[in-house]
């Protein structure tokens, strides 16, 4: 009987979970808030790392883009977004069917020319028509361990 009770309260939880879910949401206010600690760390990065030259590169989703903005402001550099280093199940937009059943469509994505104007990131890998992720909508588990799969190759290729 416990486990029905345990499953009920999992599936409340979620469905209550995809209803307020946001397709690509930005920064909450206390996660603007916690930037300020953030630029903080990220002024003394040079003088720490005895380094001049940074790379950044982030997601293409808001909340991701707002942050690398803070980092690229405190130690002057650019950043690059990069469409793989999305999080896991993508941008998409959960909904429920005539049925009540719960589907996950493609969501609301920046497009490139959006993201460029408002944080002044290079933009060139990501698709320049429509929205970045192509509207592709959710991704599976054995697409998400691919993509991130080519991250790490990627990852390791930039380190030798």
């Amino acid at each position: 009987m416990r486990a029905g009770v345990y499953v009920c309260v999992f599936y409340d939880v979620q469905m209550e979970w995809l209803s307020n879910r946001q397709d690509d949401p930005d920064l909450s206010p206390d996660g603007y808030d916690q930037l300020s600690y953030l630029k903080m760390f990220a002024k003394k990065l040079p003088q720490k790392t005895s380094c001049q030259t940074f790379r950044v590169y982030t997601s293409p989703m808001q909340r991701a883009c707002s942050t690398a903005k803070c980092v690229t402001e405190s130690i002057e550099c650019k950043a690059e977004c990069m469409a793989d280093l999305v999080e896991v199940g993508g941008i998409y937009h959960a909904f429920q069917d005539a049925q009540g059943k719960w589907q996950k469509g493609p969501g609301a994505a920046m497009t490139a020319a959006q993201i460029k104007a408002r944080y002044d990131f290079n933009v060139a890998s990501l698709s320049q028509e429509g929205p970045w992720d192509g509207a592709k909508g959710y991704e599976t588990t054995a697409q998400a361990l691919a993509r991130a799969q080519s991250v790490g190759v990627w990852n390791l290729w930039m380190w030798m």
